[in-house]
C-alpha cells in the first residue's frame, strides 16, 4: 500500500493542474480545422468559377458564330445598314472581344465605314487571340480576304479611300 502511495503521489506530481495544462494542441488542432474548411471551399469556388468562364466562353462563341453567319449576307459595301444592327449587338455581348468571329465582323463594318481606327483596333485584337493565315475566320471569305496581310491592305484601302473623300468635299 505504501508504494501505490508513492506512486499516486508522483502521479500527482507529474500531473499539471486543469488551468495550468498547456492549451497549444487544442489551438493547432482548431486552426487546422479552419484551414481544412477553406481549403476546400476555394477548392469548390475555383472549379465553379472556371466552370462559369468556360460556359460564358461557350456561350459567347456560339453567339458570335452566329452573328458572323447572318452578317456575312450582307458583304456589299450598300448594305452597311444591315452590318451596323451586328455591330450593335455584338458590342453590347460580355467578352465579345475574345470571339474571332465577332472580331471579324467589326473590323470590316468599321473599315466599309472609314472608321480605320476602330478597324485597326479590332484588327488588333484578333492578332492577339493569336488569329494567322490557318485559322482565320470564316467571316473574312465574303471579302475576298485570305489571309491577315489582305485584311491588313482592304483596311489601307480604306484608308486612302477615306482620305480622298476627305480631299474630294475640301475640293469642291
Amino acid at each position: 500500500m505504501e508504494q501505490n502511495t508513492a506512486q499516486n503521489d508522483q502521479k500527482l506530481k507529474h500531473r499539471m493542474p486543469k488551468h495550468k495544462r498547456s492549451k497549444i494542441p487544442y489551438i493547432l488542432g482548431v486552426v487546422f480545422v479552419v484551414l481544412l474548411v477553406l481549403s476546400a471551399g476555394a477548392l469548390i469556388f475555383a472549379r465553379n468559377y472556371e466552370s462559369n468562364r468556360i460556359k460564358q466562353s461557350n456561350k459567347v462563341n456560339d453567339f458570335c458564330t452566329e452573328q458572323a453567319r447572318e452578317a456575312s449576307k450582307y458583304f456589299q459595301v450598300s448594305e452597311l445598314e444591315q452590318l451596323k444592327e451586328f455591330q450593335q449587338k455584338i458590342e453590347k455581348e460580355k467578352n465579345f472581344d475574345k470571339s474571332p468571329n465577332c472580331l471579324a465582323v467589326l473590323v470590316v463594318y468599321y473599315a466599309n465605314n472609314y472608321n480605320i481606327v476602330n478597324s485597326e483596333k479590332y484588327l488588333n485584337k484578333l492578332e492577339n487571340l493569336k488569329i494567322t493565315d490557318t485559322n482565320l475566320p470564316e467571316f473574312f471569305a465574303n471579302y475576298g480576304l485570305s489571309n491577315v496581310a489582305e485584311i491588313k491592305n482592304f483596311i489601307e484601302v480604306k484608308k486612302v479611300q477615306n482620305e480622298q473623300n476627305k480631299a474630294n468635299v475640301y475640293y469642291y
